[in-house]
């Protein structure tokens, strides 16, 4: 008898037969299909503007579907009709986590673009897929032909299909405020606005966006109790500086992973209950508010590398160096991944906070030149989407 999956492969291939696969349609998923953000999002709005594509944002939740047509733009539910059938049309689907951002069932046959989700500092050979390991037909982007070799072997793509170019979200360190709104939710543009009134008012943003510790219930800050976080807002409030947080995707409920916990609600309950804490949900892209942020505070996430285009300080918070190195391990060595100053406990992290406050022109110019240099050897270029779509429209 013949499988189910070889009856549904067969079933495919006869509808495009009957409707072969159109250059000019682009299907644009992301984030396991539960969110309307990262490089997908950008790109898909670039293109829907500025190219002449059909181009069609797939979902798994209805109400981001209802987002994305009230901002003007074109988008089903996966697996409704019209989803099914723009998925099986389209000669391309364009993600940034998986196939199954948009769906592992119409892209069967199309061509694949990973945009990804950032520029991996830790080790992210276990997250890859053992069926997009073998799609001769998945491309990749990645931001520099000297490190597209750090994960080229994770996703086991052949050269060709490598495209070399800065990630679609990065457009918002290049363009004005007023071009950027077009990329910016409603969401987004409250807590756009509520920052800027700060700034208004001569207030300091910090980004603290740490990464992804692998159960979901990692502790805020590496703090145990509240009286170090009400130390730190003494010393936020006395500065009249914020800092601006935001939990890692899978640690939300919302993102359906088994990395979620209650804990992470917990903490977050917390943090709210300091005046100069502003945690942001579930929806909110960073790379939306990104751009407001006077320092940023991280670890081992990818958005140090994005920061390196505000040339502006960095803190490397990294309190459990040795056990993170070890597993799941990081690309690049941190004793030599000099750019910003380190800190491994929340004291250390206060004090320098501290030295900022005291002179912040001279903390940031400490490690000026190197966050230069590194910029320069991770980033070939400015394009966010040109060499992207030269791929896109040559591909037959």
């Amino acid at each position: 008898m013949i499988g189910v999956k070889h009856k549904i492969i067969r079933i495919i291939k006869f509808f495009i037969i009957m409707f072969p696969r159109s250059k000019n349609i682009w299907i644009f998923a992301g984030d396991r299909g539960l969110r309307f953000a990262d490089n997908s999002r950008y790109m898909f709005i670039y293109s829907s503007r500025y190219t002449d594509k059909k181009c069609v944002w797939l979902s798994h939740n209805k109400n981001i579907v209802k987002e994305i047509r009230e901002m003007g733009y074109t988008a089903y539910l996966a697996k409704e009709p019209f989803g099914v059938y723009y998925g099986l049309r389209a000669k391309w689907h364009i993600f940034d986590v998986s196939i199954s951002d948009s769906s592992s069932f119409s892209s069967i046959g199309a061509y694949w673009l990973n945009l990804w989700h950032g520029i991996p500092i830790k080790n992210i050979s276990n997250m890859i897929k053992p069926l997009e390991k073998i799609n001769k037909k998945y491309f990749l982007n990645y931001v520099n032909k000297e490190f597209q070799y750090t994960i080229f072997n994770s996703f086991n793509i052949v050269k060709e299909n490598m495209i070399v170019a800065n990630q679609p979200r990065n457009i918002v360190f290049y363009i004005s405020a007023r071009e950027k709104e077009i990329y910016e939710t409603n969401d987004e543009k409250k807590i756009l606005e509520k920052l800027r009134s700060i700034k208004r008012q001569k207030g300091k943003i910090l980004g603290y966006f740490p990464t992804w510790r692998g159960q979901g219930n990692e502790k805020f800050m590496n703090i145990d109790d509240s009286q170090k976080l009400k130390e730190m807002n003494k010393i936020l409030e006395k500065n009249n500086t914020y800092i601006l947080t935001k939990r890692h995707t899978c640690s939300f409920k919302e993102y359906n992973h088994s990395g979620y916990s209650k804990q992470s609600e917990k903490n977050e309950e917390t943090i709210d209950s300091m005046s100069n804490f502003i945690t942001m949900e579930f929806n909110i892209d960073l790379n939306s508010v990104i751009t407001e942020c006077d320092m940023l505070i991280s670890d081992y996430s990818g958005v140090i590398i994005d920061y390196l285009l505000m040339d502006k300080p960095i803190i490397l918070y990294v309190y459990d160096i040795e056990i993170y190195q070890k597993d799941p391990g990081l690309y690049y060595d941190y004793n030599k991944f000099q750019f910003g100053h380190q800190v491994f406990s929340m004291d250390e992290l206060i004090q320098t906070l501290k030295v900022y406050f005291k002179n912040e022109t001279l903390f940031s110019d400490e490690f000026s030149q190197d966050r230069h240099i590194l910029k320069k050897k991770f980033f070939d270029n400015d394009e966010c989407f040109t060499p992207i779509l030269k791929v896109l429209d040559q591909v037959h």
